[in-house]
């Protein structure tokens, strides 16, 4: 299967798209209301997270983004 249509999980798709779009994790946190220690313990696959509180941070992702990482957990056939 291709990269295109490799379905990726939710705690790995939004660490490449915060990486990839050079997005600040307290930016994030500003914007989301989601804790920064929070944030890093999700994105290192240290904890789990709500879906209220992974809605909140896909949320406050810039439009192109969010569209990536959108794109990254679905399978694209």
């Amino acid at each position: 299967m291709s990269a295109q249509g490799h379905k990726m999980g939710y705690r790995e798709a939004f660490d490449e798209t915060v990486k990839l779009f050079d997005l600040r994790a307290a930016d994030i946190a500003d914007r989301s209301g989601v804790g920064e220690n929070q944030i890093s313990r999700f994105r290192n696959g240290k904890t789990d997270i709500q879906v209220s509180s992974l809605q909140k941070l896909i949320d406050s992702l810039p439009g192109n983004a969010k569209a990536y990482f959108y794109s990254r957990v679905m399978v694209l056939n």
